[in-house]
């Protein structure tokens, strides 16, 4: 974590010749802190009055100012018996407590209090509080490498969502984000309920987010509002997850256009008619632009073109999704949603594959293996010569289990396709028309959890080639990171590694 601490981080030291040293710190946190022993200054706040030593607090950047002719709240401050008396209002809805602020002052005179690790939260809302920075990012570092768990997901990103600490909630939200992402469909929605609407809205909306398929993210996201126990607040943002984060284009055919759950939806007002018909729309142009396409490109918006116009791009959405490119390169963006799914693999083995997937005239799979001798791992996207396979399962057994999340994603090149044909209104399924083009533009990128520090690795391709049975992937030490120790007997949940892909 980044910052340097300006506290003593002192832990109880034990060993031969550490005795000494720590008797003394001990001896200053009792007879300093705890006895107020040679005090020449008295803080008041919780209703107690603590008496301690300018010298000591001064380490805090607050303190120091306090002591200062720079403080401006003189009201607050009071000559008794010889000592300076300040009044401190910490109760007033700041994330601060008692506990927490009586351990930052231990911290001060080098103590570290057991109570620290049952208040981390609170723990680090008064450090930041009193200037505190290294103090913050050890908490920080505590909560996400020790404490954070689906079962206390939900408070912890509750209270740094409504305590604005600044960075030090910024880097423990994004940490309560990739957990979340990671096993949100197991949570029990009684913790669900814990989130705040606004980061369970994201996490629902997520590429990353570890479901089977956009249905299975549609069921999720159902199932989330309609047991919904928590603010009343929260559901408005649930609710827009409906229209602005499932990519509906990429429901099978039956499901979308007769499937029970989407007309439900759609009675109940949760999605937008307009929502559904572009679904379509989008589905027959790929469709389209596939059966006339000649080149690898098929047509890409550049972002240039995004305030166009052109109802055959976008049909009446506004939503454009970025498509990576080498730096310096000039930004594109492309109006169809990616294709996102999830599989398991098993890193135990030296090779293992995902089932098949059919996607926009073609059969993906995804891959990963063991590199000899390296602490790498590959992975990889295949694009398959033929349907073999199409429909099967992926293994799910071994203890190493390898989450994986793929996301797959056309490429245009931004013209369009010289003519239509009569199959651009004709119904379609989920596997009823070939690309015959030898080879494909494609683009990827691939999310891995690693459950060491609650975070998403993120692997970014920029668009390249596939030509029939052509794999491009990675070979990364940060994914070895994600999985972890693939021996270790079991891999928690939570741990195991989720991957994400763009076509």
């Amino acid at each position: 974590m980044p910052g340097a601490n300006n506290v003593p981080s002192f832990r109880r030291l034990s060993g031969k010749g550490h005795a000494e040293r720590q008797s003394e710190t001990q001896s200053v946190y009792e007879r300093g802190f705890l006895q107020g022993r040679y005090s020449d200054v008295t803080v008041e706040s919780f209703d107690k009055a603590y008496k301690l030593h300018r010298l000591q607090l001064s380490a805090s950047p607050y303190f120091d100012k306090m002591f200062s002719s720079e403080w401006n709240e003189k009201e607050d401050e009071r000559e008794e018996q010889g000592n300076r008396v300040y009044k401190l209002g910490l109760d007033d809805g700041l994330g601060i407590t008692k506990e927490a602020f009586e351990c930052v002052l231990a911290r001060l005179y080098g103590y570290v209090d057991e109570k620290e690790d049952s208040n981390l939260c609170n723990l680090i809302a008064t450090a930041n509080y009193f200037g505190l920075d290294g103090m913050c990012w050890e908490g920080v570092t505590r909560i996400i490498d020790k404490s954070l768990t689906t079962d206390n997901v939900g408070e912890i990103s509750n209270f740094f969502f409504n305590n604005d600490l600044g960075k030090f909630s910024n880097e423990v939200l994004t940490a309560c984000k990739a957990l979340l992402c990671d096993s949100l469909s197991t949570i029990p929605e009684a913790l669900i309920a814990k989130v705040p609407g606004p980061v369970l809205a994201e996490v629902l909306s997520s590429d990353g987010l570890y479901v089977k398929d956009e249905e299975a993210r549609f069921a999720l996201v159902s199932r989330i509002y309609g047991s919904w126990r928590g603010p009343t607040a929260s559901l408005e943002d649930i609710r827009e997850v409906f229209n602005s984060g499932i990519h509906y284009c990429h429901f099978d055919s039956k499901s979308l256009l007769m499937g029970n759950a989407v007309r439900s939806a759609l009675k109940l007002g949760l999605v937008s008619r307009e929502v559904l018909k572009n679904a379509v729309w989008l589905r027959q142009q790929l469709q389209v632009r596939v059966l006339n396409g000649t080149s690898e490109m098929l047509g890409l918006i550049s972002e240039e073109e995004e305030g166009k116009d052109d109802d055959e791009y976008t049909s009446g959405d506004d939503w454009f999704y970025p498509v990576p490119q080498e730096d310096g390169e000039e930004e594109l963006k492309t109006f169809m949603p990616p294709l996102r799914f999830s599989v398991r693999l098993d890193v135990t083995t030296e090779r293992s594959h995902s089932q098949t997937i059919w996607y926009g005239g073609s059969y993906w799979r995804v891959y990963c293996q063991k590199i000899d001798g390296s602490d790498q791992i590959g992975v990889y996207v295949h694009r398959a010569a033929s349907r073999k396979g199409y429909g099967g399962v992926a293994s799910e057994t071994g203890s190493g289990a390898e989450q994986v999340t793929t996301k797959v994603k056309e490429y245009f090149d931004g013209r369009h396709a010289s003519h239509y044909t009569g199959s651009f209104y004709s119904a379609w399924n989920s596997s009823d028309y070939e690309d015959k083009r030898k080879t494909a533009s494609a683009y990827f990128e691939i999310y891995a959890y690693a459950c060491e520090d609650s975070s998403l690795i993120c692997l970014s391709s920029a668009p390249d080639t596939f030509d029939l049975g052509q794999s491009w992937g990675w070979k990364s030490s940060k994914l070895t990171k994600a999985v972890g120790n693939a021996a270790m007997d079991p891999i928690p949940q939570h741990a195991t590694p989720m991957i994400n892909l763009k076509h």
